[in-house]
């Protein structure tokens, strides 16, 4: 955060929604500080350290996710394949997939391969595969929780008390460029803004796809951000891989996620920002 302070100029929603209205008022160096579901260690470290350094930041929720006892997808296979009771397991999406294998000196590449089948896979067959690999690994990941993973409203409340933005992420983070159903696609959009407003009394001006990538986004998808009444939205696409999206909604955004390595981090942030 420190680093971002000396470096760029970083905004608050609304001041990057009136840049985007008229550019003259932009700073030379603009820059949003985003998060992503709305996990509770974003109030109990995050928001801590933004408040210590002066900085705002935006933070997408996936609505009903907050105050659930609800296990998230990606969470939910990870957990599953972390913990199997067996080396080799079959495939729940079928075809030509390999089997995978928890147990593997790759566990976290099993894990990855198979979290990027799941998101390529049609959304309706979601909850299904999730189901087989909970009975293939025998697993059940409800034992592992002891806890709510995400913030209370309460807690998003008192985050925009001090200043920072909240803006729509979906209801339960579905991913929307595989979503089939036109009226589940205006549901997790709309029922967000809406729930995002019943429960903080202003209107979100941000949206951020979940998974963000491609194949995660539609027109479709697009079409409904803004019928819903979200001013700007953003993808997870790498600014630096993806030059030729910039200026056209959904905007990029920059992966900060380097663990403790510093010098990535930085060089990570001077490539994309160049």
């Amino acid at each position: 955060i420190r680093y971002y302070r000396r470096h760029l100029d970083l905004l608050s929603i609304p001041e990057l929604v009136a840049g985007l209205d008229d550019p003259a008022t932009l700073p030379e160096r603009p820059a949003l500080i985003t998060f992503d579901d709305g996990y509770s260690d974003n109030y109990e470290y995050a928001l801590p350290i933004l408040k210590e350094q002066g900085v705002t930041a935006c933070f997408f929720l996936a609505t009903h996710f907050l105050e659930s006892s609800r296990i998230p997808w990606w969470d939910y296979a990870a957990c599953c394949l972390k913990h199997s009771r067996v080396e080799s397991i079959p495939s729940p999406f079928g075809g030509d997939d390999p089997p995978y294998q928890p147990h593997s000196a790759g566990r976290a590449k099993t894990i990855r391969r198979f979290l990027h089948r799941l998101i390529d896979a049609p959304w309706e067959k979601v909850d299904t595969c999730l189901e087989r690999l909970s009975e293939f690994t025998g697993v059940d990941p409800e034992a592992y929780r002891d806890r709510s993973f995400f913030m209370t409203w309460e807690q998003a409340r008192r985050m925009q008390e001090m200043r920072m933005d909240l803006g729509g992420h979906t209801r339960t983070h579905p991913v929307l460029g595989r979503v089939n159903d036109p009226a589940f696609l205006r549901e997790e959009i709309q029922g967000c803004f809406d729930d995002l407003l019943a429960q903080t009394g202003m209107p979100p001006l941000a949206f951020a796809y979940p998974v963000g990538h491609e194949g995660a986004m539609s027109p479709e998808a697009d079409a409904e951000i803004r019928r819903a009444g979200f001013k700007v939205h953003f993808s997870f696409l790498q600014a630096s891989t993806q030059l030729e999206r910039l200026g056209n909604p959904p905007y990029p955004r920059i992966a900060a996620e380097y663990q403790d390595n510093f010098q990535a981090f930085r060089m990570g942030m001077m490539r994309n920002a160049r």
